[in-house]
């Protein structure tokens, strides 16, 4: 075809002009509406306030909500024709029959989408129709304006004809430019669309004919199957507060039921546990609408987890949770069980996720979002991935690089183009439909699909299930895939390991709170407690994965603070309850504290306790008098503790040996472990090893820096590389806090500086003591920056390659000599409460209390304190924080320095409680001496049928564990993570025995004697 560019421009202006007459309006409508800040349930539709609007009015400012009543009566000269009703409120709604939600509107919608859902069809009757419709005064990615308005509402025509034409024309000249330009087949179709322009106003039927045969041309033979499932991608928060999510999920239900009722054969399919529980709450009969659809099989209940979590910052046993909550919920719900696990947008996975994939029962893993690597393209999109125990899972890289797919033709090529195992798997999955923002598929997507199924040039488009790809490929020879090991690690977002660090501090909390709390109530013996249920459902979801790294907005964060302190008044209410209904007995008549160590080592401690003790005397049990020291209008104690146990303080009359605290003679403190010496400006310049006198710094350390953090893109979510190559600034005052720089001479020694750095201040305060072989630091700071880092630096004398780094019950290993292009990507990593660089006569750790973003690069190791990005939310961790870290100088490697159980022990507070009675409970003592192997958890049985145990291996070599068990204990059996049967233990003479692979999480069900 000559002069070609011109006649594409035909093709298209023609597309362009007539898609305007699909929709004609015919007949305008009346209008009212009510309108509240916040959504006004839909009882208030029947007494609330209407008042009438004209289009063109505004209804409402950014997230608030309205009511909009249409009363529309059809024009008799209609009748027998396709007749709706076109709404456009410059944001979402939903229309609502029968008390329920029935079609989600959105007003625009995402890049390639194409428009937005506006059209409501109505009844082919002259009798008047009411239409009700909930509005939500934001769009589909939150704001974009800041008032909303009626721009259209008006009863409609559908020409169906013209608008399948379209259709046809639209898909063909997509596939034809993504053809190249000698290619026949894209001759012929320009061809066939310029004769349709030539016939358009004459002959449309021969135009109809011309199309069809032009859509009639079959794959090849050797053209891939695109296993493609509707999906509506909804993040449970992110631009829109949760409140708006839930509503956003009505909408996107609603609409997918709605499409299933008029294409046979169409499959969608949503995930999140936590998403379907809501509509169970919120719409019960859209809820069961959507059980009957998966019923039927037209519905796929998708993916493991009780949302779509952030896998690098949450702790093994909330992974865990994660799984056997999600999975619970589905199968109870729907009756059946996912077999994979469904993220697609998370921000790069744990070294350790295919162990917990495995021991839930899965049989594989999806995303996409490693198309994003900004460095390091991720070439594969159907491998297999291993976890640092040897676990093994099939792994799939969505080769559209989405999941949100338009189904052009154009996309579909380039995925074809790009599917690195197209030689080993003739297929691939898709999922498609407008997300994000929820939506999901629209009718052009589908009338897109079924145009696919059998087109030249084009992959098979089949309308499936996921997990129909996944059953497909059930016999490929995955010898033959390539090996990935450890983590898949995404090359951006960086920023999202620190960003919103309440967020992860209250996480942490709630982790550790948790714990706390299952045990004692394995202690109380009376089953799994509704209330520690509810709880991990709140802690679940706020593992969202645009929640827990910081990227939603500032609304979100008012939520989940509030959320967070809701679960934590909860956790300490039961803990206290609990403490107190352990101790029943004999009551006292002096007063008496119980220590609480609910951690796997034992442990010593000062504890704190109220000035009006001083003059009394702390005693154990026996009547052994405890070291006591005051200071700071404190008395403290120092206790001893067992692992996962109590220890007793009671106060006796008299006065007892009391050492009191003096000021501190000067910067230097030491313990009987090491000795460290700081600068006026609050700097470590020495710290020395005292078991072999070496000193443990290459040079001056704790330096806190403040970095310029200005990155390309994503400021909530990325850190790009070249900020080390701007000059951070230092603290520009620096002074002591005289009356906070006391010792104990061999027992405590505290400096307290305080320091200013940009426009912020920062109170730290260093402690050592006796009971510890690390200096704690911890911050006060007062926060006022945007737009940098805050940074800590430690410089140490040790020389090796590789970082220990703790990972979700696991150790990752870790470059310290990037050379490669995918090690330099790794400027900046998560880690969990420790990481560590040693070499084999010694070494130094950097443990925290909350902190998560690490960088580790020759011998100097970094933690991302705070950072302030502004696009999403600009006043993110604008406030005061405080944490806490800790430097562990130590002989040997990490497992002989005790890293672990030192980093463990800084972040499970002993917790000290008043009792009136003594115990009346007997501890069970689960005796586990064997070194590198921990005893994570101790639990009530999800089912309340025993006791569960867990166990993880965290030296990286293989391991016998002997278990002493109580006698009460009738039967041992290995559980997988999700506590279901996989094989019983025997037990000699109370005990028995588990041999552990490197880095391998054991689960072990205790059924007491009686128990069933």
């Amino acid at each position: 075809m000559k002069n070609e560019q011109i006649h594409i421009e035909r093709i298209k202006k023609l597309i362009a002009r007539e898609q305007k007459q699909i929709y004609p309006a015919k007949a305008a409508v009346k209008v009212s509406y009510i309108h509240d800040l916040e959504p006004i349930p839909y009882a208030e539709t029947e007494t609330g306030t209407w008042r009438e609007i004209e289009v063109g009015a505004a209804w409402g400012k950014l997230w608030s909500s309205a009511w909009f009543k249409i009363e529309a009566t059809v024009p008799a000269e209609l009748k027998g024709q396709k007749v709706g009703l076109w709404f456009d409120n410059e944001g979402e709604g939903c229309v609502w029959k029968d008390g329920s939600p029935w079609q989600g509107l959105t007003a625009g919608a995402d890049w390639y989408h194409k428009a937005g859902k506006y059209f409501i069809p109505l009844e082919d009757t002259q009798a008047k129709q009411l239409i009700l419709i909930e509005a939500a005064a934001n769009g589909l990615f939150g704001g974009g304006r800041d008032v909303f308005h009626l721009k259209a509402c008006h009863i409609c025509t559908v020409d169906s004809e013209l608008q399948s034409i379209l259709r046809d024309m639209s898909l063909l000249l997509d596939l034809a430019l993504a053809l190249d330009k000698g290619q026949t087949w894209r001759k012929r179709i320009l061809y066939g669309l310029n004769r349709v322009c030539d016939l358009w106003a004459q002959d449309r039927e021969q135009c109809k004919r011309i199309l069809s045969k032009l859509l009639s041309q079959p794959a090849n033979a050797s053209a891939l199957k695109a296993f493609s499932v509707g999906h509506a991608h909804l993040d449970l928060a992110w631009l829109w507060p949760l409140r708006e999510t839930k509503r956003k999920g009505g909408r996107s239900f609603a609409n997918a039921l709605r499409l299933i009722e008029q294409y046979p054969g169409y499959i969608f399919g949503a995930s999140q546990a936590q998403l379907y529980k809501w509509m169970k709450e919120l719409y019960p009969k859209l809820y069961q609408e959507v059980k009957e659809a998966v019923k039927q099989g037209s519905w796929e209940v998708q993916g493991a987890g009780w949302v779509e979590f952030d896998t690098n910052l949450i702790g093994g046993e909330s992974i865990i949770r994660q799984l056997s909550h999600g999975l619970r919920f589905f199968e109870q719900e729907f009756g059946v069980s996912p077999q994979g696990l469904w993220l697609p947008d998370c921000f790069g996975y744990s070294a350790n996720l295919p162990q917990f994939l495995v021991g839930a029962g899965l049989e594989w893993f999806m995303t996409q979002k490693l198309s994003w690597n900004e460095s390091n393209p991720f070439v594969d999109q159907l491998f297999i991935w291993e976890g640092i125990d040897g676990s093994r899972i099939l792994a799939h890289q969505l080769p559209t690089h989405d999941y949100t797919f338009s189904n052009n033709p154009s996309s579909f090529l380039q995925t074809e183009a790009r599917y690195a195992q197209a030689e080993l798997c003739d297929s691939f999955l898709n999922l498609y439909g407008i997300g994000d923002g929820g939506g999901g598929p629209t009718h052009e997507h589908i009338e897109y699909g079924l145009r696919l199924q059998d087109l030249e040039g084009m992959p098979r488009f089949i309308f499936a299930k996921g997990q129909d790809f996944f059953d497909h490929i059930r016999d490929l020879d995955r010898e033959l895939l390539p090996k990935y090991f450890g983590e898949l690690y995404l090359e951006y977002h960086r920023g999202t390991y620190t960003t919103q660090a309440l967020m992860k501090k209250n996480n942490r909390i709630s982790e550790v709170l948790l714990s706390t709390a299952e045990y004692l109530a394995a202690l109380l013996d009376k089953g799994y407690p509704r209330v520690l249920n509810e709880v991990w459902e709140d802690v679940l979801l706020l593992q969202f994965h645009d929640i827990l790294p910081g990227s939603s907005i500032g609304e979100v964060y008012e939520d989940a603070h509030a959320i967070s302190a809701h679960s934590h008044e909860r956790l300490n209410t039961y803990i206290t309850e609990g403490i107190r209904t352990l101790h029943s007995g004999e009551g006292f008549d002096h007063p008496v504290f119980a220590a609480f160590n609910a951690g796997a080592f034992e442990r010593e401690e000062w504890l704190e306790f109220e000035a009006e003790y001083k003059d009394m005397r702390a005693v154990d049990e026996e009547g052994n008098e405890y070291p006591t020291l005051f200071w700071l209008d404190k008395v403290r104690v120092k206790v001893k503790l067992p692992a996962w146990g109590f220890a007793y303080v009671h106060w006796r009359a008299g006065s007892g040996s009391i050492s009191e605290a003096e000021p501190a003679a000067n910067l230097c403190m030491e313990n009987e472990h090491l000795k460290a010496e700081f600068t006026p400006q609050g700097t470590l310049s020495s710290l020395i090893l005292k078991s072999t006198g070496r000193e443990m710094l290459a040079q001056e350390s704790n330096l806190i820096r403040l970095w310029e953090d200005e990155p390309n893109n994503w400021g909530a979510w990325d850190i790009n590389h070249f900020y080390r190559d701007t000059v951070p600034w230092e603290p520009h005052e620096v002074k002591l806090i005289p009356q906070r720089c006391v010792q104990v001479e061999g027992c405590y020694h505290s400096l307290c500086f305080e320091i200013k750095i940009g426009s912020s201040t920062i109170i730290q305060q260093v402690e050592l003591t006796d009971c510890a072989p690390y200096l704690k630091i911890s911050h006060e700071v007062d926060w006022k920056e945007h737009h940098k880092m805050l940074r800590v630096h430690f410089y140490a004398n040790v020389i090796s390659d590789v970082a220990s780094t703790e990972v979700a019950m696991g150790v990752y290993q870790r470059s310290t000599k990037p050379s490669n292009s995918f090690e330099l990507a790794k400027f900046e990593f998560p880690a969990h409460t420790w990481v560590d660089l040693s070499q084999r006569d010694c070494g130094l750790a950097l443990i925290n209390d909350c902190k998560y973003g690490h960088r580790i690069v020759d011998n100097e190791l970094e933690i991302n304190l705070l950072r302030s990005p502004a696009d999403v939310d600009p006043n993110a961790d604008i406030h005061r924080h405080s944490y806490s870290y800790g430097i562990l100088p130590h002989l040997g490697d990490r497992m002989q320095g005790g890293v672990l159980p030192q980093a463990h022990r800084f972040n499970t507070p002993v917790i000290v409680q008043e009792i009136a009675a003594k115990a009346s409970f007997r501890l069970p003592e689960y005796s586990c001496q064997t070194e590198g192997v921990k005893l994570h958890t101790i639990k009530p049985a999800d089912d309340s049928s025993g006791t569960v145990l867990r166990f993880y291996e965290y030296a990286g070599c293989d391991a016998e564990l002997v278990l002493s068990l109580p006698e009460e204990c009738q039967e041992a059996q290995l559980c997988d993570i999700r506590e279901r049967l996989l094989e019983s233990v025997t037990m000699d003479k109370g005990k028995l025995r588990l041999h552990f692979k490197p880095y391998e999480i054991k689960t072990l069900k205790l059924t007491k004697r009686g128990n069933k």
